[in-house]
């Protein structure tokens, strides 16, 4: 799938920085940490219901001529009541890496 992420600026001196997006067309918000590359993120259901069903944080690599930046870490997906299909997908925590060409 494809994440898409707009950085807004913060409040003076803060070290992070709000961002919204999407990702599976579904919307986030969260902050991203430019010092240290630190990015989380929760997604909602949709852009109408704004229950919050999956929750992402993970660290994005330095800069490096010629080379894409890569994003890894984890997250947790949530509520479910045991139903397959349910929203969240399959309760638990899972790994997921993405890279920017």
């Amino acid at each position: 799938g494809t994440l898409s992420i707009t950085q807004f600026a913060g409040a003076a001196g803060s070290q992070c920085k709000p961002i919204r997006g999407t990702i599976y067309t579904s919307p986030i918000e969260g902050f991203y940490c430019p010092g240290s590359g630190r990015l989380s993120f929760a997604r909602r259901i949709s852009a109408t219901n704004a229950t919050v069903f999956q929750y992402w944080s993970g660290n994005l690599s330095q800069r490096v001529t010629s080379s894409p930046l890569r994003i890894g870490g984890s997250f947790a997906a949530f509520p479910h009541n045991n139903v397959s299909g349910t929203t969240g997908g399959s309760l638990g925590e899972y790994n997921f890496s993405a890279t920017h060409l």
